[in-house]
């Protein structure tokens, strides 16, 4: 209120100076002085509004009518002059009234423009709590204000942007929350309002440094409630999928290992009831039934170990120590734990002096083994394999190739989802579909890229990438979380 009466006073003197103005110009009609002032007065009624240019307006009419009707400073003395007066009087409180209309328009035309912009980035920002800070920090450029800050009961932290935003309390914050009423300092032009969500209230909004009406930050407040309704109902619906996803993942690993270990459980049964029986004939048949358990036996920790590992990657509960590592030395030590297995096929192995990776040892021995396995799975009986690796760039690729019926083009990315199998190979070849899905994890996790080609001579090939260890040695044991 008081700022609007010293603008009306500030008025009244501008038409004032303008009188001045006009009684020291000669031969200046009256005409003219009439237009000057209703400009005048339009252009105070743009730049602040009807109230200060009303005021204008009486104060030129009362100032027209003394220095410029005849007789000069006794009154208007004839009905022409009082037409002439009311005419001017009236031509500029019209005209005040709608240049006041034309910037309220025109004001109104922004915010809508405004509030749709702050639509726009929350239906383009990303549905996470993290992103609060950009909304608030968005908020604040849209509005081109000193300072946002958000504040979410859900979290109970507050998010700001801005410099002004130290001028927005968390006191303040926090009593809009409660009591659920809009909150205005004016000396500090501070604006809180609360951010509700079907009809509770989830929150407040906090703007400094700008003049705006309370009905345009209730409405900046209703579109927070509809930024904060939107990363809740993600969170939820994440939960959700969560739940159902590990309920899934539970119940497919337990179906795997049921059909997977049935087939080696069969034989190891039936090795062991003919060595129990007592007619084992020679050693060597005997030594054949005890190598069929240790190999079945074998099989069967991979697939549970496989199971539980996947497990583990999708609940994001492993943990790598990653080191720098020599590959040269990992990957020939990978292929000699897997024993006669490998043994047993023509092996090309050809692995350089390589820079080290940083990674857990343990877990690429592992992806190397299983890309091994694979290999053996899908490739005729005797059918030579290779092993191979190779700088490329900032990267170590290391390069499995089989000798089997290849990936189909359209296949290779599927093929390493938890539980697809080729179509060529699903019916004839036993398998899960997890040892894939777990190597693709592993490497992912180290930063690295896993992928199949096409063999030049027939076959697969699979590569996996692993970057090349920068800024020297990392202390042992250095545990980084699976994302």
């Amino acid at each position: 209120m008081l700022t609007v009466l010293l603008r009306s006073a500030v008025s009244a003197a501008l038409i004032g100076v303008l009188l001045a103005v006009c009684l020291r110009l000669p031969d200046l009609e009256h005409g003219t002085v009439a237009l000057l002032m209703v400009l005048a007065i339009v252009g105070i009624a743009a730049k602040w509004g009807r109230a200060e240019a009303f005021t204008a307006a009486i104060a030129g009419s009362l100032g027209f009518a003394y220095y410029f009707l005849l007789p000069a400073g006794v009154g208007v003395s004839s009905l022409a002059d009082r037409v002439a007066l009311a005419a001017f009087f009236l031509t500029a409180v019209v005209c005040g009234q709608l240049a006041a209309r034309r910037n309220r328009a025109v004001a109104v035309q922004s915010e809508t423009e405004k509030l749709s912009r702050m639509v726009n980035a929350l239906l383009h920002i990303a549905a996470d709590e993290s992103q609060l800070p950009r909304l608030a920090h968005q908020l604040a450029e849209i509005f081109e204000v000193n300072g946002a800050a958000i504040y979410d009961t859900h979290t109970g932290k507050v998010y700001r942007s801005g410099a002004g935003s130290a001028d927005i309390s968390d006191v303040s914050l926090q009593k809009a929350t409660s009591t659920g009423l809009q909150v205005q300092h004016s000396k500090s032009g501070v604006f809180v309002a609360p951010v509700k969500h079907g009809g509770e209230v989830v929150g407040s909004v906090g703007i400094c440094g700008a003049r705006l009406s309370e009905s345009l930050v209730g409405a900046i407040a209703d579109r927070v409630g509809l930024g904060l309704a939107k990363f809740y109902a993600i969170e939820k619906a994440a939960e959700a999928e969560a739940v159902r996803r590990a309920d899934e993942l539970k119940s497919a690993i337990l179906d795997a290992m049921a059909h997977e270990m049935r087939n080696p459980l069969n034989s190891v049964k039936l090795a062991a009831t003919t060595l129990l029986s007592g007619h084992v004939g020679s050693e060597l048949h005997k030594r054949e039934m005890l190598t069929i358990i240790e190999e079945e036996a074998n099989r069967m920790d991979r697939f549970i170990d496989e199971s539980v590992q996947v497990a583990r990657l999708e609940a994001r509960e492993l943990t790598l120590n990653k080191e720098p590592q020599d590959l040269t030395r990992l990957i020939p030590a990978a292929v000699e734990d897997m024993g006669s297995t490998i043994r047993q096929r023509p092996l090309r192995m050809a692995i350089p002096t390589l820079p080290p990776t940083e990674c857990d040892r343990e877990m690429i021995a592992r992806v190397v083994k299983q890309l091994l396995n694979n290999a053996l799975k899908y490739s005729p009986a005797g059918a030579p394999l290779a092993i191979s690796a190779e700088r490329s760039g900032a990267a170590i690729v290391i390069n499995v190739v089989d000798s089997g019926p290849g990936v189909a083009e359209d296949e290779r990315e599927r093929i390493f989802e938890k539980y697809y199998r080729g179509r060529a190979s699903r019916s004839r070849t036993p398998g899960t579909g997890l040892g894939l899905s777990s190597a693709k994890s592993i490497v992912e996790a180290h930063g690295g890229k896993i992928w199949v080609t096409a063999a030049p001579g027939g076959g697969a090939a699979f590569h996996v990438s692993l970057p090349i260890t920068t800024g020297g040695a990392i202390a042992a044991g250095n545990a980084v979380g699976v994302q």
